[in-house]
């Protein structure tokens, strides 16, 4: 935020009167701030300015300004920056939101940094054994799922799914999708992991929300985990 580039003559304001409290919600559990600035430039020389002047990084869904959601409160870009992503936080999201004032253009930006729920249990590296079971449901006829399963007791092969698992982070506090495209097929699995140290499950499906659920013994140990955006695909390769 502190770097976001701005039209010459741009001042910092505070949030007038009557204007739009910004995307974000700042009474959920997150870190929420907002900034004002007053731009000398009148809305479509601030389109054609942010057009010219992008950051590095700064993604806009669909582009400016065809990437806006535009209300009687003003202008807001779905744009975001493809921040770090830790085991502490997930990427920092940046929005961008305009509104007119005769020759002029108030700017704000929100940000919004989401906490991660901490992971204190994990499967043990001593299993020997993974079932998995993948249910494949194709949007336009549910009727025609396909099931695919594997038995996996090879010990290297074992180890690195263990080890993959254990070390996804926990899920964010909030919910937070972004860019959720239509799925032509939704796929849930079920991961069964044995060995002399019990019996682990771990269950979720791809989507939006690829988060899983982690039980010892049929019962929930630990928070929600997410499984990013390759965990699935490298155990679609197990079942190929």
């Amino acid at each position: 935020m502190r770097d976001f580039p701005l039209p010459t003559g741009s001042t910092r304001i505070v949030r007038p009167r009557g204007a739009p409290r910004g995307y974000f919600d700042a009474t959920r559990a997150g870190l929420v701030r907002q900034r004002w600035w007053s731009v000398p430039l009148r809305r479509a020389a601030l389109e054609r300015w942010l057009r010219r002047n992008r950051p590095d990084g700064l993604r806009v869904e669909g582009g400016i300004p065809s990437g806006q959601t535009t209300s009687s409160s003003g202008t807001l870009l779905e744009a975001w920056y493809d921040g770090r992503d830790t085991t502490a936080y997930a990427a920092p999201q940046l929005h961008l939101g305009y509104v007119a004032r005769g020759d002029h253009t108030l700017v704000w930006l929100d940000d919004f940094v989401d906490p991660r729920r901490a992971r204190h249990r994990v499967v043990p590296v001593s299993s020997d054994r993974v079932t998995i079971r993948r249910v494949s449901i194709p949007a336009d006829s549910p009727r025609r799922r396909r099931v695919a399963t594997a038995t996996i007791t090879e010990p290297a092969t074992v180890r690195r799914l263990v080890r993959r698992f254990d070390a996804l982070p926990g899920a964010t506090v909030v919910a937070v999708v972004r860019g959720c495209p239509m799925m032509r097929v939704s796929q849930t699995y079920r991961l069964r992991f044995t060995g002399p140290d019990g019996v682990y499950t771990v269950t979720g499906g791809s989507g939006c929300d690829p988060s899983l659920t982690l039980r010892r013994h049929g019962s929930v140990v630990g928070p929600r985990i997410d499984a990013g955006s390759r965990f699935f695909s490298r155990v679609d390769r197990l079942l190929a």
